[in-house]
């Protein structure tokens, strides 16, 4: 059955509410964006005064369009936007995206517009995007909403509760040649919630790993039962704002957030599996490290460096997050100790002590055992490899070059996830072009990335079902933390009828016990949950932050 969403995401025609001519104005300027982005859908310019705008008719109100929009981009004030959705929702439009500020995160007249606009999105079935937000982008569409200029078509989807948090890393994917395959801003979630654009992302082939800019949900439980689901997979990496009391503050007053306990919701995040970053850049490089990856399966994972020091502390990196290291079969370590000479380590970690400095190729004969060997499941390559043509001799660029496209290989035809950690992440040699080429080796610079490939193998290693197993821990730890919430209000003579005084789980949210409709409860959580990635003052220092 096809998503609901999908009709918006992926809408065949748009309708600007809101259209102007002045180009300072979102009304002019998203319509310039549709135009300058080879979207091939209609645009269909509406605003009460008619005439043109950058060639195209404007038409006076929904009800005189020509045809039905898929979807609505509201541009007008937050008082105007009940009447649009009412004259949308009787035209047939299937969606709408509210840009306005003004609703519940700005005091009770807002509250009441929000109750408002949630009415009319229960009573007419017309899908609400926001108030308060960016808007979204499907750049492989041609469907920019949000106005950014040359967006790379990639392979993350992100979405993001702040619209400067997403340009920003927007702005890095595209000129790192990553790219964005969906952006959607999130809002104030006054219909469409967080847990139902991570399920349309379940089948959005486009969409290899989800980013998470997040300062809370307004259905905690949803959100947890979508991650555990859907990042079974695709891996989830999530940003959490909001952690601190001043910074909840701060969310609140952004998009009305209600901050439940932190510690608490990072735990459940931490049992389904989500992958939490703490700033920014980070959220983005660990995206593209598990951008492309396969799942990984059950057994531990293997380090493969061309020097003691790297695998001293790629070890570190992985152990101190308790990641499984691959015990190697016997088999395997006599076929290794064949192809090394006896300086060489061939348990794991495998040190190559040099051998590839004068035969770069050695490192695609070692890959090519480790895939063989069934209790590896994921490899990270650490050291110079990409950099040997520049650090020695160019007459090893060719062999370099072609033993980094046999690892691609061999990794994508077993379907092995690795990472390649190497001090010349950032030369753009002919051999890490070759990787990348792959899209099974990726190349990073910090040895903290090495930690997400990690924290992927452990999930996979220590549980196969964790999914089912996690979901229903995370379900019982909820409604124990809502129970032992609402028993003590009683104690003290409060109701937990809801309000500032009802009682208020792990998610800050007051979703009825019984699970609720979806949309019971207007009320924000916030929470995620964490690993803490090596500090990066070293570029190989693997100290966790406290």
């Amino acid at each position: 059955m096809t998503d609901p969403l999908a009709a918006i995401f992926e809408a065949r025609s748009v309708a600007v509410v809101g259209a102007s001519a002045d180009s300072r104005k979102r009304g002019h300027q998203v319509v310039r964006s549709l135009l300058g982005s080879a979207y091939e859908g209609d645009i269909l310019p509406v605003h009460p005064d008619g005439g043109t705008l950058l060639g195209l008719p404007v038409a006076r109100s929904v009800t005189d369009l020509p045809c039905c929009p898929d979807l609505a981009l509201v541009c007008t004030r937050a008082a105007s936007v009940p009447g649009v959705l009412e004259r949308c929702a009787g035209r047939g439009v299937k969606g709408a995206v509210i840009l306005a500020v003004g609703f519940d995160e700005s005091g009770p007249e807002g509250e009441a517009l929000a109750r408002e606009v949630g009415a009319i999105a229960d009573r007419t079935g017309l899908r609400v995007i926001g108030p308060n937000t960016s808007g979204f982008m499907n750049p492989g569409l041609g469907l920019n909403l949000v106005g950014i200029r040359a967006v790379e078509v990639g392979r993350m989807a992100l979405l993001s509760q702040s619209g400067n948090v997403a340009l920003d890393i927007i702005t890095r994917a595209s000129a790192g040649s990553v790219g964005i395959s969906l952006y959607v801003g999130i809002g104030n979630e006054l219909d469409v919630r967080f847990h139902e654009y991570i399920s349309y992302l379940e089948t959005h082939r486009a969409s290899e790993v989800i980013l998470i800019y997040a300062e809370g949900f307004r259905d905690g439980r949803a959100f947890m039962h979508a991650v555990s689901r859907v990042g079974r997979k695709k891996p989830i990496v999530v940003l959490k704002g909001g952690r601190s009391a001043n910074g909840a503050s701060a969310a609140r007053s952004h998009t009305g957030a209600i901050a439940g306990s932190y510690e608490v919701f990072r735990s459940l995040l931490e049992q389904v599996g989500a992958h939490e970053v703490t700033r920014s850049d980070e959220l983005l490089r660990v995206g593209e490290m598990l951008a492309g990856q396969p799942p990984f399966r059950s057994g531990g994972v293997v380090v493969l460096a061309d020097g003691g020091g790297h695998a001293t502390l790629a070890t570190d990196a992985l152990e101190s997050l308790e990641v499984p290291l691959a015990k190697l079969t016997p088999a395997t370590r006599t076929r290794l100790a064949e192809l090394l000479h006896s300086a060489a380590a061939v348990s794991n970690p495998i040190d190559l002590a040099g051998a590839a400095d004068r035969a770069p190729a050695v490192f695609a004969r070692v890959f090519q055992e480790l895939r063989r060997d069934p209790e590896c499941a994921g490899v990270v390559i650490t050291g110079l490899l990409g950099g040997y043509a520049l650090r020695f001799t160019e007459e090893l660029e060719a062999e370099e070059t072609a033993a980094a496209a046999e690892i691609g290989r061999l990794a994508r035809e077993a379907s092995l996830p690795t990472v390649v950690h190497t001090v010349y992440a950032e030369s753009g040699t002919r051999a890490l072009a070759r990787l990348a080429r792959r899209r099974r080796g990726r190349a990073c610079r910090n040895l903290c990335h090495v930690q997400s490939i990690g924290r992927c193998a452990r999930n996979a290693s220590t549980d196969r079902t964790r999914g089912a197993k996690a979901a229903g821990r995370a379900e019982r730890s909820y409604g124990s933390a809502r129970g032992r919430a609402h028993r003590a209000r009683m104690r003290e003579g409060r109701r937990g009828t809801g309000g500032s005084g009802g009682p208020q789980g792990p998610f800050g949210d007051d979703t009825p016990q019984d699970g609720g409709g979806r949309r019971s409860s207007r009320r924000r959580a916030r929470g995620c949950c964490r690993y803490l990635p090596a500090d990066r003052t070293s570029r190989e220092g693997v100290r966790r932050r406290t």
